[in-house]
């Protein structure tokens, strides 16, 4: 039934735009905490506690 009405109905160009911007923001939320999630689990389980430290330890000073 939508579909018959919507070839009818006016859509205009912003409406694009804005679901794209939102698609957008949202795909990149959603996937920055999925990083940052995994960045902090896998800190955690190599016991990473300061960068400098890391550094130190693997020679990269």
């Amino acid at each position: 039934m939508w579909l018959i009405l919507w070839q009818f109905q006016e859509s205009p160009v912003y409406h694009l735009y804005g679901a794209l911007f939102f698609g957008a923001l949202f795909f990149g939320v959603t996937t920055g905490s999925v990083l940052a999630v995994n960045v902090l689990l896998t800190k955690k389980r190599l016991k990473i506690h300061s960068w400098e430290q890391w550094l130190k330890d693997n020679h990269f000073d």
